[in-house]
């Protein structure tokens, strides 16, 4: 069960050592930072950490690459695949850098760009350990209200 997004849920799972790996072959489980997934049936996995250093980016980066080759939460912008993406992400410091680098962005791709950055870190998912909800990752402090409507509201109990 999943308070809001399977993937999400999956890739706490396998992080936290509840499992010991997801089988899909979505692909937005390594945007949310899913450290061992199985795609294909035969066996052989895809292990975050070997992605990210044959990709020299870390997880973050990562993570801004998925979302601007275009992702579940947020269409690419036109004439930006994997390997732009991959490029731009490499040459500059922040995701703020990557958005003022595509140039044909529409107007509020900046804003969205980063729910789907927030949507990637801190969905709401449920901790088996305490039967809660929690962010995916703990971001260290309370969630202001448009945050917790873009990942959604923790706490099942009222």
């Amino acid at each position: 069960m999943a308070p809001y997004e399977a993937d999400a849920q999956i890739t706490f799972l396998v992080n936290k050592g509840y499992a010991d790996f997801a089988v899909s072959e979505d692909s937005d489980l390594l945007a949310y930072q899913c450290e061992k997934l199985q795609t294909n049936g035969t066996g052989d996995f895809v292990e975050l950490e070997k992605v990210l250093k044959h990709l020299n980016l870390n997880a973050d980066k990562f993570t801004d690459m998925c979302i601007a080759a275009g992702c579940d939460y947020l269409d690419n912008i036109r004439g930006i695949g994997i390997n732009k993406a991959k490029k731009t992400v490499s040459k500059n410091e922040t995701y703020l850098n990557v958005l003022q680098t595509l140039k044909f962005a529409p107007v509020d791709y900046s804003k969205c760009f980063e729910q789907a950055r927030m949507v990637f870190h801190f969905q709401t998912v449920i901790d088996p350990s305490i039967c809660e909800t929690v962010p995916l990752t703990n971001n260290g402090d309370t969630m202001d209200n448009e945050l917790q409507s873009i990942c959604g509201q923790y706490s099942l109990v009222p």
